[in-house]
């Protein structure tokens, strides 16, 4: 996530060891207050939670882009 932008987590573990976070995040892009929430589901236990980090950096950039 980008400066300026407030967020808050939780990760879960399933009963396979996989990985799941979800995120509650709050900005303002442009003069434009945004809030959302997003879920990712079964990140594998030898990625170490990476491909969690990189999916919830890309939705965010997805979110900014489609409000302008």
């Amino acid at each position: 996530m980008n400066a300026g932008c407030q967020s808050s987590s939780k990760i879960g573990f399933g009963d396979e060891s996989f990985s799941h976070d979800c995120v509650i995040v709050e900005r303002t892009v442009g003069g434009k207050h945004l809030r959302y929430a997003a879920v990712v589901l079964g990140s594998a236990p030898a990625r170490s939670r990476q491909d969690l980090k990189d999916l919830f950096v890309l939705l965010d950039e997805t979110v900014v882009v489609h409000n302008p």
